[in-house]
């Protein structure tokens, strides 16, 4: 069971470069739509995927860059619509933003070595003067 579980993890952790639909989404920076997975010439069945029919990928923009990937799938054919791509793609920039201000959050909270001991040094001091 647990080598099934690493090869099933390997295969879905591959590089994005080694697959073609992933690789064409991040490219053309459009979402991709497979309605029915098993016409899809790019699709590869495997058991991890023997149960997926319809699938949608998306890409997450920012600065011109895609940043991520934001993937659905579902067990019925057809399920994702033009209809559902636009809701997502919306949803999709709203990540990216998301994770943008993340990021620039945390490259903002990177600790300055010259300012983290100056206030770590004055924060000590005032705890122990105002205790005793």
């Amino acid at each position: 069971m647990d080598m099934m579980k690493q090869n099933y993890d390997q295969w879905l952790l591959r590089p994005a470069n080694e697959d073609p639909i992933i690789t064409r989404i991040v490219k053309d920076k459009e979402p991709q739509i497979i309605p029915l997975t098993e016409d899809d010439e790019d699709w590869e069945v495997r058991l991890q995927t023997a149960g997926i029919k319809s699938w949608i990928g998306l890409p997450l923009i920012r600065e011109e860059q895609v940043i991520g990937l934001l993937i659905l799938d579902h067990d019925r054919p057809g399920y994702y619509t033009d209809a559902y791509r636009d809701i997502l793609v919306l949803f999709a920039s709203q990540a990216a933003l998301a994770i943008e201000k993340n990021n620039l959050f945390d490259s903002h909270q990177a600790p300055n070595p010259r300012f983290g001991a100056s206030t770590q040094h004055q924060y000590k001091n005032s705890g122990s003067s105002s205790s005793g």
